[in-house]
């Protein structure tokens, strides 16, 4: 009893890398570093991407959901890495470029509508350069479909 009383609170890990390919301590460090996966996960289903539990009954429909999830945590550790320089969460820069929108300008009828993004500001600009991201100059009308469950103005039968 005392022999199992000494190793309370230790921590046993198993893995199948071999000791030559990977020491203890960087297998600590893996372990540890799961958190952050846990809390992207947690913030995807919560505030940050939304993804709310989905009720899939089809292993295609599982797997697609898989991999939008496992897309965005790519997509979130990017943007962690690249965004570690500066004081802010990935949520808290996202929500700072948020503001960026494009905006068309109908005057009358018989003109042409001018669509144009307003110029991000100082901290927007280092975010987007950190990304490789550049604002388009040149905005051109782009008619995508977008599918919703929604009834929109166009979908509603009188």
């Amino acid at each position: 009893m005392k022999e199992k009383l000494a190793f309370d609170g230790c921590y046993v890990w198993t893995t199948d890398w071999k000791e030559s390919e990977l020491s203890n301590s960087e297998v600590y460090k893996l372990y540890k570093n799961l958190k952050y996966v846990e809390d992207d996960f947690r913030s995807f289903k919560t505030s940050f991407l939304e993804f709310r539990p989905i009720s899939v009954r089809t292993e295609e429909s599982t797997r697609g959901h898989l991999l939008v999830v496992m897309l965005a945590h790519m997509i979130l550790r990017e943007l962690r890495k690249a965004w570690s320089q500066f004081d802010k969460t990935v949520h808290e820069a996202l929500t700072e470029l948020s503001l960026l929108c494009r905006n068309d300008i109908l005057i009358g009828d018989a003109h042409p509508k001018i669509s144009c993004i307003a110029t991000p500001n100082i901290h927007m600009e280092a975010l987007l350069k950190a990304i490789n991201v550049r604002i388009p100059t040149n905005l051109e009308n782009v008619n995508v479909p977008v599918v919703s469950r929604q009834k929109t103005k166009n979908t509603v039968k009188n």
